[in-house]
């Protein structure tokens, strides 16, 4: 069964929509198809990851997606912050859910809501962050949660995490949010090679903020061979080794080390920050 095929089964199941997406990344964790399958349910946007995001662009994102509509709640899933207004939010909507089905003279029961987004987007984190338990499987490998999990949270809301890994299903590998989604950790990283990503994003840092690199790596970069030479990433010879560096840029970003860095922003033309 195909990944949206899966969705599409859980939707008829559920009455509300919490979409988890990257604050670094929000368009390219943004599934398009997702939307598509979840027409008419309420929809809710979970801004995750906010601490490792330029927070003047998470404002500017969550603007964005107000703007056209979308109830946007930015957070850390892995700190707590937002989340009590995430479920405020959800609470409102399924508050407003219920008396509907009460209008229609529907039997009462808790209101279902279904969260889902992209590998290590931090799904699963924010559900055990609004449980107040481990309730579910939590790493930081994409794919770590295993068949679907309910989750009580209360006040007459159950939240449903789903696997990760299916909704990376159909991604273009070429597409201009594939590097995006590589350098934050949506793909294994067994599945793409390091050093065309490592150098978009010395790409994007050299041109929005070229000190950060300098600080970081104690010299002047201008690409991988740099950064090699000044982490001692050498192969037989002292040639550099530019998959080691390219792995290591990776994981710096990944873990801040190089600022809190929002890769694309709506005004940018494709998927480039501007």
């Amino acid at each position: 069964m195909s990944g949206v095929e899966c969705i599409r089964r859980v939707l008829r199941e559920i009455d509300m929509v919490i979409e988890v997406l990257d604050a670094r990344a929000p368009l390219s964790t943004s599934n398009p198809r997702i939307a598509e399958v979840a027409r008419g349910k309420e929809f809710i946007l979970a801004l995750n990851k906010i601490d490792l995001a330029d927070p003047v662009k998470t404002g500017v994102w969550k603007g964005f997606f107000e703007e056209k509509g979308a109830v946007c709640v930015p957070l850390n899933a892995r700190t707590g912050l937002g989340v009590p207004d995430l479920i405020r939010r959800a609470e409102v909507v399924a508050s407003g859910i219920a008396h509907e089905l009460e209008a229609r003279h529907r039997r009462r029961r808790a209101i279902r809501a279904v969260v889902i987004g992209f590998p290590n987007v931090g799904k699963s984190s924010l559900v055990n962050r609004i449980a107040g338990r481990k309730r579910a499987r939590t790493g930081n490998r994409p794919g770590i949660t295993r068949g679907h999990q309910w989750v009580v949270a209360g006040r007459g809301l159950e939240l449903l995490d789903t696997p990760g890994i299916m909704e990376i299903e159909g991604v273009d590998i070429g597409g201009q949010a594939w590097p995006w989604l590589c350098a934050i950790g949506c793909v294994p990283d067994e599945r793409f090679d390091p050093e065309p990503v490592a150098s978009k994003l010395l790409s994007l840092l050299g041109a929005s903020a070229p000190g950060t690199l300098e600080s970081r790596y104690g010299t002047r970069i201008d690409g991988l061979h740099d950064i090699a030479r000044a982490r001692g990433c050498l192969g037989p010879g002292g040639i550099p080794d530019i998959s080691r560096a390219a792995r290591l840029v990776i994981r710096d970003f990944r873990e801040g080390r190089l600022g809190r860095v929002t890769l694309e922003s709506p005004s940018s033309q494709g998927h480039d920050a501007g």
